[in-house]
């Protein structure tokens, strides 16, 4: 029996519409055969102003999104990473949302991976 890859991924963001708002940390563990084969951590830098509220959220502030990786390069760790792995992720819309228009501004192209949203699989099982 071949045990499935899969990478989970999270994002924080600088708002809520993944066409125009950006991602301002990520983070991803890939699991190959039962076994974390990597992880990958980093703000990404930001040069607009994150609202209060989205600091409030994510404890994110504009001095460390200043000092961030830059997008292309965070992009391109990350797309290495995901490979033709599953995606994992909770409340998988929002942050597939933002991978897919991060990658069509960045790299001209999406991702054609499958997916599981752990929020779906929470949600079914208790309510």
């Amino acid at each position: 029996m071949k045990t499935r890859s899969f990478t989970v991924i999270d994002f924080e963001t600088s708002g809520l519409d993944p066409r125009k708002d950006r991602v301002i940390e990520m983070a991803a563990i890939r699991c190959v055969d039962g076994e974390i084969a990597s992880e990958f951590s980093t703000l990404v830098r930001f040069d607009g102003k994150l609202s209060a509220k989205i600091t409030e959220l994510t404890g994110i502030t504009d001095e460390m999104t200043a000092t961030g990786m830059d997008e292309d390069t965070a992009f391109r760790i990350l797309n290495r990473m995901i490979g033709d792995h599953v995606l994992i992720a909770h409340n998988a819309a929002f942050d597939l949302g933002f991978l897919h228009h991060s990658l069509l501004r960045i790299a001209g192209r999406s991702f054609p991976n499958s997916f599981i949203d752990t929020l779906t699989i929470s949600r079914a099982r208790h309510f």
